[in-house]
């Protein structure tokens, strides 16, 4: 039986449908991802290449710089930089043969900036006015900047305890940093809400009409009394649902992470998020962020799924119920502005699902919440109230539909 349902949603128009525009989406996301500006290498003449080879020279070049971040390093860095600048001045070089030149280092370069920028400023020329003595207040600026900008009237909304909580995180980040090539895993988390997004668009439609189906074909009086039609058959059609929702999610992010972590490469996997996150207070690696997306935009994508089969079950319209997704995730884009302005607005809103296909982003936001007597991030909170909710829908959607009455 939970065969035969599960038949029902790949054999459908919408069913094949789903599974020609995943392959499509995996094309071009991968695509897109091997041409992103971060993946590109220099060669000697300044000619731009992409692909697994022009990784495996950016690499190359990149483990000149790895190790740790320490004073020294940080100090070559800046002088390096400065280096490169003089020698543009004498030789008239352009911005674009300065990039060139700091390919291989433009990652740490990048952090220096953030470092010695205020904390809600970024310029990219900051390196440019600093000298090589600057480098021993590193680490220091990133917590001054933090402590100096919860003083300020941008962040009285943030209780003590939050402020306090913030800097305490701050302070347990692990120093100095390490640094190497990263490339891969900063490229994937780009992409990655647009996969998962995306790909809970798709199965949007035939999840949409697992439940709705019997009542569209006007089979549903033979459905329900039919022996096993208020039990097993309303089982099979949930498990077939969660099934086919938790396939289609696996198989394009496991095909989508393969695809650019193997081109791109995986090395980096346990650096701090830092280096490429500087304001994080969650003190995770790379591969740790990697983990939080891909099971963050499961449940996500689940949660919502599961929403859209209650829709269904209760509503028996296809066309109601595959609204859902949509108004789930665009939603809090369009509301965004106006909740943002109440006291409590950007809580409320790190709180929606869609934020679970936004990790990435969540990592590097403020929205704190305490529970009991202790203090948490969003990542937490978000991954506790969708787990439960998608826990809790599954015997409900079950009951809505078996008892549901033909007319």
């Amino acid at each position: 039986m939970f065969y035969y349902e599960l038949k029902k949603i790949l054999s459908r128009k919408s069913g094949r449908t789903v599974i020609f525009l995943i392959c499509a989406l995996l094309v071009f996301v991968c695509y897109f991802a091997i041409q992103n500006p971060e993946a590109v290498y220099f060669d000697e003449n300044g000619r731009e290449e992409h692909g697994y080879r022009a990784m495996q020279n950016l690499k190359a070049q990149r483990h000149e710089w790895a190790g740790g971040l320490s004073t020294d390093m940080l100090a070559k860095v800046i002088a390096e930089n400065a280096r490169i600048n003089n020698e543009a001045k004498e030789k008239g070089l352009s911005e674009e043969d300065v990039w060139v030149r700091i390919r291989a280092f433009d990652d740490i370069r990048t952090m220096i900036n953030r470092a010695f920028c205020k904390f809600r400023e970024y310029d990219y020329y900051k390196i440019d006015s600093l000298s090589p003595d600057a480098a021993s207040e590193f680490y220091e600026r990133r917590i001054t900047n933090l402590t100096e900008w919860l003083d300020s009237n941008e962040a009285q909304i943030l209780s003590d305890e939050e402020k306090a909580f913030l800097t305490k995180r701050y302070m347990e980040l692990e120093t100095p940093l390490e640094y190497d090539y990263m490339t891969g895993w900063e490229v994937h988390a780009v992409y990655m809400p647009t996969v998962t997004m995306i790909v809970l668009l798709i199965i949007s439609f035939p999840v949409a009409g697992i439940f709705a189906g019997e009542k569209q074909l006007k089979a549903d009086a033979v459905f329900f009394s039919s022996y096993n039609g208020r039990g097993r058959a309303v089982l099979a059609k949930l498990m077939a649902g969660i099934v086919f929702v938790t396939a289609a999610y696996w198989v394009t992010v496991i095909v989508y992470s393969a695809v650019v972590l193997g081109v791109l490469g995986a090395d980096g996997a346990g650096l701090m998020v830092q280096i490429d996150v500087w304001k994080s207070f969650y003190n995770i690696t790379f591969f740790e962020r990697f983990l939080l997306m891909v099971f963050g935009g499961y449940v996500g994508c689940l949660s919502i799924a599961l929403i859209e089969m209650l829709v269904s079950a209760k509503t028996k319209s296809a066309v109601i119920s595959v609204a859902v997704p949509f108004i789930l995730i665009f939603l809090p884009t369009f509301i965004s502005e106006f909740v943002s302005r109440l006291e409590y607005g950007n809580k409320i809103l790190g709180l929606l699902p869609d934020q679970l296909f936004l990790i990435s982003q969540v990592l590097s936001q403020f929205n704190l919440y305490k529970i009991g007597s202790g203090m948490t991030g969003a990542v937490e909170v978000l991954f506790t109230i969708y787990t439960i909710i998608s826990l809790a829908l599954v015997p409900i959607i079950y009951a809505v539909y078996r008892r549901s009455e033909v007319q």
